[in-house]
């Protein structure tokens, strides 16, 4: 997971296109997003999932989502021990 958000983070618009054109966004609105996003790899704490309902709550508000997705049933907390360290 690691080496993917290296990646990500290496590859910020290429990445971000993909995404727009994956899930319908404007390629700006996703470039604009990535770039500011600052995301990590690491344990799914309340922040986590806050932000993930977030992102979800934005591809809902851009029809990227057909309905509203509630996350909080979708986070696996299995591997919450290996990635704290």
């Amino acid at each position: 997971m690691k080496q993917a958000r290296a990646w990500v983070d290496s590859h910020t618009d290429e990445y971000a296109d993909l995404w727009a054109k994956k899930a319908n966004l404007d390629q700006q609105v996703s470039r604009h997003w990535l770039r500011q996003a600052h995301m990590t790899v690491g344990p799914v704490d309340t922040q986590a999932a806050t932000d993930l309902q977030s992102t979800a709550d934005l591809l809902f508000k851009v029809k990227a989502l057909p309905a509203p997705l509630a996350t909080a049933g979708i986070i696996d907390t299995s591997f919450q021990q290996a990635l704290a360290h």
